[in-house]
């Protein structure tokens, strides 16, 4: 940590030391947020098609457990 006393906090301290032949990247780390918006798209999508689908085939018949 003397190496680097421009990090502050814990986001400024690596987890463990890196493999041989790699360095560690706390300036510019890879982002994952093209990753974290698909997932949640398709997680999105997919949880409002089985909501739908239930309450169009329920829809005569719903209970006071599907208003839950």
């Amino acid at each position: 940590m003397s190496d680097a006393p421009h990090l502050t906090g814990a986001c400024g301290v690596g987890a463990g030391i890196p493999p041989d032949g790699q360095k560690a990247n706390l300036r510019d780390p890879q982002t994952f947020s093209p990753v974290l918006l698909t997932t949640s798209a398709i997680t999105l999508l997919w949880a409002t098609a089985f909501t739908t689908g239930r309450l169009c085939i329920n829809f005569r018949r719903l209970i006071w457990a599907d208003c839950q």
